[in-house]
């Protein structure tokens, strides 16, 4: 039984009763004095138990040296005590590639956190020699994946193509496929899927755009990591009523939920403008086909969409919100329909209500 640090141990000890056929609820408990992580009652392991993968599993000295260069980063999620490496790999068959090793711990104050230390990407064959930190991700500890979208490139990169994003997904044990979409227009790179998924995606493809999604699981779509140089940031806030709840709340901050914009933050006491109608004051709407447009709600929940410029709208166009504080960030409002001569916007997931419903902040400028 792996020595985990903070009371590891005792999960490990839960997980084997799990594993064994016992099946009990989510446990939070504190023995003797050691906070025990939340176990669910599917029996699954940890994602600190995730087997470890990748051609490169066997190179300790690149493990070590991943494992120096997230201790030393200084940055968030920095782990306190032992670390689970879950998969080392070089990819070779992207316009640029890289070496990735990805590794999970817990922080100080006891969150699961995934690190994603990569070289510089090239057109070459990438070396081991220089690492750094790409992304962060404080995941469940059960995700169905991990992963992150980076959409600004490292100094020592490589340009990535037509100045795309670069997309990376690990799934959990036993899933077969995974990958990262997004509401972004733009061309894809296609290739067959597995457990594994590593894409350049369109140009302004980010973490606050795009989801993971396991293909054949049928589970929640989770939010992937921003990269650690990209400006607008990520977190998951939590929304009572028109309230958001997280740290250092402020105007202009997008609030999402896994299919669209949930509303905007109207200023630093976390109130959310969920009123389509004035999000005008935050940033701009059109189509994905370029047509600027006004919205107005009605009593269905549904939206109208007024265009103010020209050109064709068509069926099932994507309505996309872009942010005044940074035009980088643009997400989905929904899909467009015609309904009695004028255009309307199906919101997936409406009403916006749910008491208590989790959803991911974007800070458009970072913090």
């Amino acid at each position: 039984m792996r020595p985990n640090a903070d009371g590891g141990w005792v999960r490990d000890l839960l997980q084997t009763a799990a594993w064994a056929g016992l099946a009990f609820l989510a446990v939070v408990a504190v023995v003797v004095g050691f906070a025990v992580h939340t176990i669910a009652s599917m029996g699954l392991p940890d994602i600190d138990d995730w087997s470890l993968r990748g051609s490169l599993a066997g190179d300790e000295a690149l493990l070590d040296r991943a494992e120096e260069v997230w201790r030393a980063s200084g940055g968030p999620g920095v782990p306190d005590g032992d670390v689970d490496p879950l998969y080392a790999e070089r990819s070779s068959s992207l316009a640029v590639n890289t070496v990735l090793v990805v590794m999970a711990g817990y922080t100080a104050d006891d969150r699961p956190v995934v690190a994603f230390v990569t070289s510089p990407a090239t057109t070459g064959t990438p070396g081991t020699e220089q690492l750094f930190v790409r992304a962060v991700s404080f995941p469940e500890e059960q995700p169905l994946a991990v992963g992150f979208v980076a959409a600004t490139q490292d100094p020592a990169d490589a340009a990535f193509p037509n100045g795309g994003s670069l997309a990376f997904a690990l799934a959990k044990p036993e899933t077969t496929s995974v990958m990262v979409s997004t509401t972004v227009p733009g061309p894809r790179e296609t290739g067959p899927l597995g457990d594994t998924y590593w894409r350049f995606l369109p140009r302004g493809a980010g973490a606050w755009n795009s989801q993971i999604n396991g293909v054949e699981s049928g589970e929640t779509p989770m939010w992937p990591a921003a990269g650690l140089r990209d400006a607008p940031q990520t977190r998951t806030a939590t929304v009572s009523v028109t309230t958001a709840r997280y740290p250092a709340p402020a105007a202009g901050d997008l609030l999402m939920t896994q299919y669209r914009l949930f509303g905007v933050v109207k200023d630093a006491s976390g109130e959310v403008d969920v009123g389509a109608a004035t999000w005008a004051a935050h940033g701009e709407v059109r189509t994905d086909s370029g047509i600027p447009g006004l919205l107005t709600a009605l009593p269905t929940g549904h939206l109208r969409f007024m265009p103010t410029g020209p050109g064709t709208i068509t069926e099932n166009d994507e309505v996309l919100f872009t942010s005044k504080a940074n035009p980088a960030v643009v997400v989905r409002v929904g899909l467009m329909f015609s309904h009695d001569g004028d255009w309307r916007v199906d919101r997936p997931g409406y009403p916006p209500y749910v008491a208590n419903q989790e959803v991911q902040v974007v800070t458009p400028r970072g913090r």
